[in-house]
């Protein structure tokens, strides 16, 4: 997650180049965003827990 609107994503992952994903703060808080889709079922995949529509 990152803090940041405007990432320079070349540069995030020449610091970071074990990491495949990069979430905005900012798109997690908006629920209709992609960002925050996938980062909600990545999370429940990775926790195992069964994901309803509009949770």
């Amino acid at each position: 997650m990152v803090n940041v609107n405007n990432i320079d994503l070349s540069m995030a992952k020449n610091e970071s180049p074990s990491t495949h994903r990069f979430y905005r703060i900012s798109a997690l808080l908006d629920r209709k965003s992609d960002e925050f889709a996938d980062f909600r079922y990545r999370v429940l995949s990775l926790v195992g827990l069964p994901s309803t529509p509009d949770v």
